[in-house]
């Protein structure tokens, strides 16, 4: 690097020693990046996208440059996703894309730009699937699994297409598995899956290929569970655990290893809890924490190692909620709110307070569902504010004025729910039926009154409820 520079500041109309200095630039952030020092890289991400523009505006018709230029409008879009910075990642990836498909148009008979225009699609899927903009990521998936299919097509013989392709297919598998749809979304992990172990085949020792392998068993894991498979799901997180735990036991040093390891403990913790084994469950949440507690402490700034780790608390919590062991669970809400971002955090609040209630902390529990219900939020929480008040009913019973004033609380919730359109739907009306949490209110009049009046037409509905921890 420091020769480059010299190299550059010595003779500036060179342009083979900017175009140097740039991809130096370039492969110093990738080293940063992967070390946890975000700074720096996006620092010098940016110097390797100024060096490049610059040297486009001298000789814009070079497709080498030109090629170069979108590779650093996309690296910097990846760069700045990690570190919360949509807006700005949103446009480098739009840039990197426009230009990699005027290059793909321009150059067909050139495979690897249309490879590369495929990367950034998919990526910039990804980036809008973790917005939840499923339907612009599904767009997104598709366009890079014409061109991958096309491509192995062409190539049959070129394991990096195969490979690709199967990124492609994991993608689109997991934006229908948000929209829940996961009859489809479990062809495209199948298939994913197929073309992964087919890769581990021709390249055993190849890191990449075991660690996309493992992450299709945990992904094909999560669809069979949701498809209510739940062995078959259990032995996918299996075979994604023990690939993972020989993956970080060589290369420790890779921090994304450890997190893949620990959404898979977390991943199998949650199945043992729905098989009433929270006992167990409980040590595979604790190894999740454990892996991700101290990344997050070392790079506060990452959003991933936040999320997860708040995932992994979540997880805990419930195990702890199931085992009666109260005020354990609240601590991990506790933990799992301080991590949250505003979409996640009312949702977690409501599990905290639905906690207190069951532990006999009445009070709190009411007066932090009072909070959260001041508040403009989703379906979830208005059906637990419902849930909570009715658990709260349990305990204050012997006192019918106070039994009528939290019947009367949790039935208002609903009407919100009802007024949004919520019970229109058939699954949903038969919550009031089957909802355990709502037992204590079942047979108060104002309870059946409202169940009674659900016939009613209402506008479209808001998203479905998370019935509690």
């Amino acid at each position: 690097m420091r020769i480059r520079r010299d190299l550059t500041e010595l003779y500036p109309k060179v342009r083979l020693y900017r175009r140097d200095l740039s991809a130096s630039h370039n492969n110093v952030s990738v080293f940063f990046e992967k070390r946890g020092r975000f700074a720096e890289a996006e620092e010098s991400i940016r110097e390797s996208l100024r060096l490049r523009r610059e040297l486009l505006e001298e000789t814009p018709q070079d497709p080498v440059i030109i090629e170069a230029v979108a590779q650093a409008c996309f690296n910097l879009a990846g760069l700045l996703g990690e570190l919360d910075k949509t807006k700005e990642a949103e446009d480098r990836f739009k840039e990197a894309i426009k230009i990699q498909q005027k290059l793909a148009q321009e150059h067909g008979a050139v495979p690897k730009y249309r490879q590369q225009l495929a990367a950034h699609q998919s990526t910039y899927g990804v980036f809008l699937r973790d917005l939840r903009r499923f339907e612009e990521s599904l767009v997104q998936a598709k366009a890079a699994l014409e061109l991958r299919r096309d491509l192995v097509r062409h190539f049959p013989n070129d394991v990096t297409y195969h490979d690709q392709l199967a990124d492609s297919l994991n993608n689109i598998a997991i934006v229908y598995s948000n929209l829940d749809d996961e009859e489809r979304a479990h062809q495209y992990f199948d298939e994913a899956l197929a073309e992964r172990e087919r890769m581990v085949r021709r390249a055993p020792r190849n890191v990449e290929y075991r660690v996309n392998l493992a992450q299709a068993h945990n992904n094909l894991g999560l669809n069979l569970v949701n498809l209510d498979k739940r062995e078959e799901g259990r032995t996918h997180y299996r075979a994604a655990i023990q690939a993972y735990e020989f993956i970080v036991k060589e290369h420790g040093e890779v921090p994304e290893y450890k997190v893949s390891l620990a959404k898979s403990c977390f991943n199998l913790g949650n199945l043992l809890r729905i098989q009433n084994e929270a006992n167990n469950a409980l040590d595979w949440h604790n190894k999740a924490i454990g892996l991700l507690k101290p990344l997050h402490e070392s790079a506060r700034q990452v959003v991933e190692y936040r999320m997860n780790l708040m995932r992994a608390y979540d997880s805990r919590a419930k195990a702890y909620d199931v085992l009666q062991r109260y005020p354990e669970a609240i601590a991990d809400w506790d933990q799992a709110i301080r991590l949250a971002d505003d979409f996640t955090g009312p949702v977690l609040r409501s599990y905290r307070a639905l906690t207190m209630a069951r532990s006999g902390q009445t009070e709190n529990a009411i007066a932090e569902t009072d909070k959260l219900i001041r508040a403009k939020v989703t379906g979830d929480v208005l059906f637990g504010a419902a849930c909570i008040y009715a658990q709260c009913v349990e305990a204050m019973k012997s006192d019918a004025k106070q039994t009528d004033e939290l019947v009367g609380k949790a039935v208002t919730q609903l009407r919100r729910l009802q007024k949004g359109g919520f019970f229109q739907v058939p699954d949903n009306v038969a919550l009031l039926q089957t909802e355990e949490q709502l037992n204590p209110i079942r047979r108060h009049p104002q309870f059946e009154k409202f169940v009674a009046e659900i016939g009613k037409r209402a506008p479209p509905s808001l998203p479905p409820p998370v019935r509690g921890p």
